[in-house]
């Protein structure tokens, strides 16, 4: 069996583990997932006034976006939301996010490496971390990483099986929901109730782990919501929403274009996605989390897919995953946690 690094910590203790030394930040606890475990957000930088007198819906009948969120302001701080875990068995995204609390923290990665670039890059910005938004899937997991894990086990322990034993797989595993009352293994996508976050119904009663989240873009209007994911063994990219205002699609092709060009420098598999117009076809795209996230705050919501590292062809290692959600990092503070963001 493949020995997983020491800077490789995903599992709910490390969670709590990395909150716990969390000095320079503050850490609350947002709510609890339908299980009732601890959802952690980590914060580094102030929370600016945003000065409103509307939602955003009104804001937009009134033309002015500001009602909703005034950004204008001379010491308003850049502000990034990263979400870990929004599937349990997609847990990538969960260590390089207790990394990054660690480099923010100490200057240093849990491997000792320096972290001095996204240190200074997150000077001027607002970062809000969410390690883990279900606890509940990932506690079902019994180990730390899907890296030569095969593609049977990320279907089982993602997706889980139905009451003969068969995989849910995917997209079947889709086709009802919630799916708890229908599953033998409930796999670690849903929450204990059985709710696929990405999926949620949005317009009605909410998971709480999809309240959370909607309470936390509300309250701070992130600049960009990064949802992190795991691809199987996909090459790394970003999932662009499909019902967003064109503007946001552009600056969500840039993040991308500017993480393809890092990971080619470094000789890093990536692929670059096309824009989402999955509104245009029939039927049409998942209205998902990203798409509700951006429409709810007025700003860019995405997915970040990352390679897995399961044991068959495209497979990446450990430290491509890891460098790969490093410079994603990196260069999301470039493009939106600097105070003079450049209009694409």
């Amino acid at each position: 069996m493949r020995e997983i690094p020491n800077y490789w910590k995903t599992s709910l203790k490390d969670v709590e583990e990395a909150v716990g030394r969390v000095q320079k930040g503050t850490v609350e606890t947002a709510g609890y997932s339908a299980g009732g475990r601890p959802i952690y957000l980590v914060r580094y930088g102030e929370k600016n006034a945003l000065k409103r007198t509307a939602n955003m819906s009104c804001a937009l009948g009134a033309g002015d976006p500001s009602c909703y969120a005034d950004k204008s302001a001379a010491d308003y701080r850049p502000t990034i939301l990263l979400v870990g875990c929004i599937h349990g068995g997609e847990f990538e995204g969960v260590a390089a996010l207790l990394n990054l609390l660690h480099i923010l923290e100490t200057g240093e990665d849990l491997a000792g490496s320096s972290g001095a670039a996204l240190q200074e890059l997150s000077r001027e910005a607002t970062l809000l971390i969410l390690p883990c938004v279900n606890p509940d899937g990932r506690s079902r997991i019994p180990f730390d990483s899907m890296v030569g894990k095969s593609f049977e086990q990320l279907r089982y322990y993602n997706q889980g099986t139905w009451k003969d034993g068969s995989l849910c797989g995917y997209p079947d595993c889709k086709k009802i929901h919630p799916i708890k009352d229908y599953a033998g293994f409930l796999g670690a996508y849903f929450n204990d109730d059985g709710i696929n976050l990405m999926h949620d119904d949005f317009f009605g009663k909410k998971a709480p782990e999809t309240q959370i989240l909607f309470n936390i873009t509300d309250s701070y209007v992130p600049d960009i919501t990064v949802l992190l994911h795991g691809g199987a063994n996909t090459k790394g990219c970003i999932l662009k929403p499909a019902y967003a205002p064109e503007l946001l699609k552009q600056r969500a092709m840039e993040l991308e274009e500017r993480v393809a060009a890092r990971c080619a420098a470094e000789q890093i598999p990536y692929r670059v996605t096309p824009m989402d117009r999955g509104e245009q076809k029939q039927p049409p795209s998942s209205f998902n989390l990203t798409s509700a996230l951006s429409h709810f705050s007025g700003e860019l919501c995405v997915t970040y897919e990352s390679n897995q590292g399961l044991a068959y062809e495209g497979a990446q290692d450990y430290p491509e995953i890891y460098r790969t959600h490093m410079l994603l990092f990196e260069e999301i503070l470039k493009q939106f946690g600097q105070k003079e963001r450049e209009e694409v």
